[in-house]
């Protein structure tokens, strides 16, 4: 078994845990006495699954977590703070693009780093011409690696483009069968909108064996005439959510 005050403590020098909860999925829920937040772990290797420090602990130890439990099937982790309060958080955390290929299309402006953040700061694309009515003119695949293999999984994009009478597609690359398989399409808004897809089934399907790489791919099409020259597509966040 490990040693909380060697593997799983926070801090330097003696490192207590004060509360600690396990989950059904192998992912172990504590709390660092000296930072005042709730970490999650995982089991057997004591490899960090992600944290809420952000939100729990820092500036004022007393309103840290002190106590915790997961829901039955592990999705949900619940702490109770000194200020009298219960806080549930979600257990998954946001994992990153790591490399990308813009297989359609040109860049216009922004950068992918600009996509961890949701603060209006945009990586916009452009079309390139088009080849046929079943080619996107705009068309990208963002790639990761999985810190974890997830027990759920879902992908979180915000985006929105300059004219009407265009389709937005997400997809995921399915490593078993060698293909992408559609996870969502709909009209792209004039508006910043945040699209939420999740990822259902055989969860191993999409994460590559041995480097555990995650693909996603995006893109941006006319569904009929656009009356707009250039149209644009313009992305302000983008993430895997990870289920540990």
């Amino acid at each position: 078994m490990p040693n909380e005050y060697t593997t799983w403590g926070t801090g330097f020098g003696p490192k207590p845990v004060s509360s600690i909860a396990l989950t059904p999925n192998d992912r172990a829920a504590y709390i660092g006495v000296l930072d005042q937040t709730l970490h999650v772990v995982a089991t057997g290797q004591g490899t960090p699954a992600g944290n809420f420090g952000a939100e729990t602990g820092g500036a004022n130890p007393q309103s840290g977590p002190k106590s915790v439990a997961t829901s039955p099937n592990g999705s949900l982790i619940a702490y109770v703070r000194d200020d009298a309060t219960v806080v549930v958080v979600s257990n998954q955390f946001p994992v990153y693009i790591s490399n990308h290929h813009l297989d359609r299309g040109e860049f216009v402006s922004g950068t992918i780093s600009s996509l961890r953040e949701s603060d209006d700061q945009y990586l916009v694309l452009g079309p390139a011409p088009p080849i046929n009515s079943q080619e996107s003119p705009i068309q990208m695949q963002f790639f990761t690696t999985a810190p974890i293999r997830p027990t759920g999984l879902r992908i979180d994009l915000e985006a929105g483009v300059n004219a009407l009478n265009l389709v937005q597609t997400i997809e995921i690359y399915n490593y078993t069968f060698g293909r992408y398989e559609l996870l969502d399409r709909r009209s792209a808004s004039i508006d910043d909108t945040v699209v939420t897809a999740s990822v259902h089934g055989d969860l191993g399907n999409f994460v590559s064996l041995g480097q555990s790489q995650m693909a996603v791919r995006v893109s941006w099409k006319p569904a009929g005439p656009v009356f707009v020259s250039p149209w644009l597509a313009r992305l302000d966040y983008f993430a895997w959510k990870v289920v540990p």
